[in-house]
């Protein structure tokens, strides 16, 4: 049993010595065998003090730590030595490296200075992968040093300087899973099922919805899963993509390394995590790329905007594989024949995610999401010099993929003044001297509502000198956007951005019904239509567009890299307020995965009709779902396609559809105060109470 360092067992679990760690540790170094490794530069680099003479150790840059490559040298050489196959298998040359690159790692014990994450989870996993090799010959009191140091970053070792209540580690998360993982090996190595039982509880504890930070007494207990499936890191930022990868990672390694072994999570554990993967992490992917929108910092990050799809696959791979008979087996089948970087037919529908804040459209036409973050959420953040510009990310930023590469390494490109669904004052994008910031939003009234198949939400935005309400409607064929009662107190031009995204082959557009293509342009039209790669925007104001050839640098966006110079070319357009606009208002249909002969059909009968886009109410029709959307500012009223009037006693966003017998509602409280809501249509009513507690923000239905 391992014990804390007082000496006194933490817990206790019954265990039987059958095979199981065998068997686990198995499973770890296939995972880690490579037949084709190939070590000849690390021999070529190997100093006879252990050192590698091509890794610079002294250097305190903060783009990556470089003494953490010598551990990723040692293991390159582990998995040409012991891999049965490869032409070093058994070496004595490499092996006698592996012992001196070892000890030079025990002997100089290198600590990172700038970014803590080094010295435990960044180099803790690869302690263990080294530890799990034979290591034949290196002394054992070197094995005991090394597993000394993996020891003190386990969970087995962790503190809760954080008086953390929800969890018996210091870890949440992302972090913890990551952790959990690596103290599995330890575990392992050191021959403790008791101590595996012991993970196997946190990890269990984990797959459960946590609740809001408000509700809790220590906001790092708010980390993880939450009661929407969407998933939450450093406090209240939504991070599916990033943290959420991480988290899904080391869960799909713990259940398939403990798989049919009395270590493994219980049926209840692993439908949970069932759903978590279908109902949640799915959305945020399209093919091979993560949605900028629920991806947090990391998306400054060269070639990273790819990511989710992996672990989501993976993590139904695992659970098919566990043989636990789950409810949703056949979804997740289906999910691994229609979903993935050769073919994407989208996550089947729309989903909003309450608890951050978070609407996605995801189905077979196309995927779109907006971020528009409230009190109770964060709007971005940035740390260790990453997104230093991202100020207005969480501003209503909403993003449009046809293929999913279309923001694909455009962030040193992009004018971050403009970030697509933006309403902003040009020039005036505030940049934090210390380059770290985490900022909540600014207004309680966010919130959105959905049937699974369309839906809608709405931002009441008050920041920066500007005020407005904004309002996304996502149906079948696009999304609707409204905007009203938009006003700025400082100087400058006020602009609402619809896109900004890869330009790709010409630009095609219409003007008073004469068409016309491009490959570039500059211009403010009022344009009948206008297309790209896909995307089709209609609206009756002017447009300005900003198209073509840039290059910009990658250090602009993250601090921890070189300098490193990007071109490619941009798409960019939006409708210009003026200065110091007074009750502003804008419309636009976003058409997706169309062609220009289908958006120019559509303009002349369109599917989505706007009823009304006042201060009080931002209301529109979707004739393919027979759906009214509506948010409603405070109580009032509106005129439904039929002829008859819904009145609403306060403010609520709703889903109203016709039924053979009268009118089924989905109605929420943006405001998350679990208020009683007075709904009636001609004389029918209904009286909805909306939740509080974690599921504060979910969705209620009435039939009228």
């Amino acid at each position: 049993m391992v014990k804390k360092k007082t000496g006194k067992p933490a817990w206790h679990y019954d265990w039987v010595d059958n095979g199981d760690l065998k068997k686990i540790r198995s499973r770890m170094l296939q995972d880690l065998y490579d037949p084709q490794a190939d070590p000849s530069a690390c021999l070529a680099n190997l100093g006879a003090d252990g050192f590698f003479k091509n890794i610079d150790y002294y250097t305190d840059k903060k783009d990556i730590w470089h003494p953490s490559r010598h551990l990723d040298a040692i293991l390159l050489m582990q998995s040409a030595a012991y891999t049965p196959g490869n032409p070093f298998y058994g070496n004595g040359e490499l092996i006698a490296g592996i012992a001196r690159a070892i000890d030079f790692w025990v002997e100089k014990d290198f600590v990172c200075t700038w970014n803590g994450w080094w010295n435990n989870l960044g180099t803790g996993p690869k302690i263990a992968d080294i530890l799990l090799f034979p290591n034949d010959g290196i002394p054992a009191e070197r094995i005991r040093q090394l597993s000394d140091k993996l020891y003190r970053i386990t969970a087995f070792h962790d503190s809760k300087r954080r008086r953390i209540k929800q969890r018996e580690v210091n870890e949440t998360g992302g972090n913890l899973t990551d952790q959990v993982n690596h103290s599995l090996k330890y575990a392992v190595i050191m021959g403790d099922g008791e101590g595996i039982k012991f993970l196997r509880r946190l990890m269990e504890n984990e797959l459960r919805p946590f609740p809001a930070a408000t509700l809790l007494g220590h906001r790092w207990d708010a980390e993880g899963i939450k009661a929407d499936m969407s998933f939450q890191q450093h406090f209240e930022l939504l991070y599916l993509g990033g943290y959420g990868e991480v988290f899904c990672d080391g869960m799909n390694r713990f259940i398939r390394y403990t798989a049919g072994t009395q270590y493994a999570l219980s049926k209840k554990s692993l439908t949970f995590y069932q759903d978590f993967l279908l109902d949640g992490m799915q959305y945020a992917m399209r093919g091979k790329y993560r949605d900028i929108n629920a991806s947090g910092r990391g998306i400054v990050r060269e070639d990273q905007l790819t990511g989710i799809c992996g672990q989501v696959l993976e993590g139904c791979e695992v659970l098919l594989g566990c043989n636990a008979n789950l409810p949703r087996a056949d979804e997740m089948r289906a999910l691994l024949e229609t979903r993935g970087e050769n073919g994407d037919i989208g996550a089947g529908g729309h989903q909003y995610f309450w608890n951050s804040d978070y609407q996605v459209y995801n189905d077979r036409n196309y995927m779109a999401s907006v971020r528009a973050a409230s009190t109770r959420t964060k709007n971005s953040e940035a740390l260790n010099g990453e997104n230093v510009w991202g100020h207005y990310l969480g501003a209503g930023a909403t993003m449009y993929y046809v293929n999913g590469d279309e923001y694909f390494n455009i962030l040193p490109l992009w004018d971050w003044n403009k970030i697509p669904g933006t309403t902003a004052v040009q020039g005036n994008l505030p940049y934090g001297d210390d380059r770290t910031y985490s900022r909540m939003g600014k207004t309680a009234f966010v919130g959105g509502v959905s049937d699974g198949k369309v839906g809608m939400s709405c931002l009441q935005y008050r920041d920066n000198g500007v005020r407005a309400q904004k309002a996304w409607f996502m149906t079948e064929d696009g999304v609707m956007c409204l905007g009203t009662d938009i006003s700025a107190s400082k100087k400058g031009d006020l602009y609402t951005t619809l896109n900004q995204n890869l330009l790709r082959g010409d630009i095609i557009y219409s003007v008073n019904g004469a068409v016309a293509q491009t490959a570039e342009m500059q211009q403010t039209a009022t344009f009948d239509w206008i297309y790209n790669n896909g995307i089709g925007y209609i609206t009756e104001v002017p447009l300005t567009v900003n198209a073509g050839e840039r290059t910009g640098d990658w250090k602009t966006v993250s601090e921890r890299v070189d300098s490193k110079q990007h071109t490619d070319t941009v798409f960019e357009l939006g409708i210009s307020h003026g200065e110091k606009p007074d009750d502003a208002s804008y419309e636009y249909f976003v058409m997706m995965n169309t062609t220009p002969e289908e958006l120019r059909h559509y303009r002349e009968t369109p599917t989505v009709t706007v009823l009304s886009n006042t201060s009080e109410c931002q209301a529109v029709y979707d004739a393919k779902s027979g759906n009214a959307m509506a948010v409603f500012w405070h109580a009032g009223e509106l005129k439904l396609p039929g002829g008859e009037t819904l009145r609403v006693s306060s403010g609520c966003t709703l889903l109203c559809r016709q039924t053979d017998t009268g009118f089924e509602i989905r109605a929420n409280d943006p405001r998350q105060k679990g208020r009683k809501l007075y709904l009636s249509i001609d004389g029918r009513s209904a009286k909805l109470k909306f939740p509080t507690g974690m599921y504060a923000g979910r969705e209620q239905r009435a039939v009228l």
